[in-house]
Parts: structure tokens; sequence; C-alpha cells
């Protein structure tokens, strides 16, 4: 994997920084593009950063943390993150909603 051997050699604490950062502007993105190809093109990076910040936090860990409480450690940050989805969604969706008859730019596209 290139973003592994990215992470040997730069350290897992940078990549993982660097990972993350790029995941913010990948999601924020989602909301003003237009067309396939571009739709593409932002979910492949999104992918990209998102299973390399994976495994660069699951490095991090190994160097911080035992093999016991790495696994206990590592559950409690997915549900964390899982849990951040259905927020986001929600209010999203209440914006999207919210005391208009239409509704507004960016999520018109989806609700024609």
């Amino acid at each position: 994997m290139p973003l592994g051997r990215f992470a040997d050699r730069r350290g897992a604490r940078g990549t993982a920084v660097a990972l993350a950062s790029a995941t913010a502007p990948a999601v924020a993105s989602f909301a003003v593009v237009r067309g396939r190809l571009p739709f593409v093109l932002v979910a492949c990076g999104y992918a990209a950063a998102q299973s390399g910040l994976a495994a660069a936090r699951q490095a991090l860990l190994a160097g911080l943390v035992s093999a016991a409480e790495r696994t206990g450690l590592l559950a409690h940050l997915q549900s964390t993150l899982n849990a951040g989805w259905p927020w986001g969604r929600g209010s999203a969706g209440s914006r999207c909603t919210r005391g208009r008859a239409a509704p507004i730019w960016p999520c018109s596209r989806w609700t024609r």
C-alpha cells in the first residue's frame, strides 16, 4: 500500500495528521461538487484518505498502548465515529428542510 509505505517513512503521527487534514476538505466538497466525474474523484480521494487514516491510527496506537488495550480503544474510536454520521446527516437534513417551502441549494439537487 502506498500510504502504508508513506507512514513507515514519515511516521504514523505525521501521516495521521496529514490524512485527517485531507479528509475534512473531501467531505466538505461533497456539498458543492457537480457532475458524476467530480463526484467519483472526490469519493475516491475521500476513500483513500479515510482508509489510510485508519491504518495510520492503528500504527500510531501500536506504539502507544498494549495489544490488549488497543482493541478496546479502536472499538471506542470507531463507535464514536459511527455516532457522528447520523448526527451530521440529521443536522444537514434539518438545514435542508427548516422553514422552507422549497429545499435550499446544495440539497435541492438531491431532493428533486
